[in-house]
């Protein structure tokens, strides 16, 4: 009989218990999942709430080339007794490190990084109120890092075939020459061409078993110069590409060969 006493008693005690965590998971939504979220998770990230509200950061998670500059962007409603200030918490491989977020109009804050290097993580404080958590990826920027060439001369010539490895990229040839080119990259690529020589560019083939590797053909027609575009696969184009010279020489079979 004591025993169901107690068990009676054990019993009431938790429906009073759920019920007043119920009545406060409908009234305190925000403050209840964050409680649990510290029972359940320990060891996540919980978002604290202060005096103002975050509508929206930008970028959110990016994938940002190394070397390039990177702003980061917070919109927010701010209590209206209270004075805006904005800081903006990274946590890298070296460890954790913060900076002041510039107001830049109403309920808009601002950071830019000159430049990117190692990837982090970040989030956003707002008078009290963290943002989520985000991330910063680093990629290398897409680059040419070897030439091979295939210089096929004309018939007349009675020139053997001439294969030039590991070339600096410019080209010497009578008119009518066909250089084959095979760039590699120092990436995957998902497009590329041979730019700025007449006609016009000559769009380079992918290799589909190796995609750092593209090949593309050239005819020499008259000195100058071209250059090689290359793209990788999120998009981002090398920079400043090398300007590689044309010399066409005369027509002069014994002087065709490259030396």
């Amino acid at each position: 009989a004591v025993g169901r006493r107690r068990l009676r008693l054990f019993a009431a005690s938790a429906v009073v218990v759920l019920s007043g965590l119920a009545t406060y998971a409908v009234f305190f939504s925000d403050a209840f999942g964050r409680a649990m979220q510290r029972i359940l998770l320990p060891a996540s990230h919980i978002r604290a709430v202060g005096d103002a509200e975050i509508l929206e950061v930008v970028p959110g998670h990016a994938t940002v080339v190394a070397g390039d500059p990177q702003a980061i962007r917070v919109h927010c409603r701010v209590r209206d007794d209270a004075e805006p200030e904005a800081v903006l918490v990274c946590t890298a491989a070296a460890g954790e490190f913060r900076r002041e977020m510039r107001l830049l109009g109403d309920g808009e804050f601002g950071f830019t990084f000159p430049e990117i290097r190692t990837p982090f993580r970040y989030r956003v404080i707002v008078n009290g109120t963290e943002s989520d958590l985000y991330r910063i990826d680093v990629t290398e920027r897409p680059a040419v890092v070897r030439i091979d060439l295939r210089y096929k001369y004309p018939e007349y010539t009675g020139l053997a075939p001439y294969a030039e490895d590991d070339s600096n990229g410019d080209l010497k040839g009578v008119a009518g020459t066909t250089v084959g080119l095979i760039i590699t990259a120092n990436k995957a690529v998902r497009a590329g061409r041979l730019a700025d020589y007449p006609p016009g560019a000559v769009a380079a083939t992918v290799d589909t078993d190796n995609p750092r590797r593209l090949t593309a053909d050239l005819v020499i027609r008259e000195t100058g110069s071209y250059t090689i575009r290359i793209e990788d696969r999120e998009g981002h184009k090398n920079r400043s590409p090398i300007v590689h010279r044309v010399n066409a020489l005369p027509d002069r079979p014994h002087s065709a060969r490259t030396t």
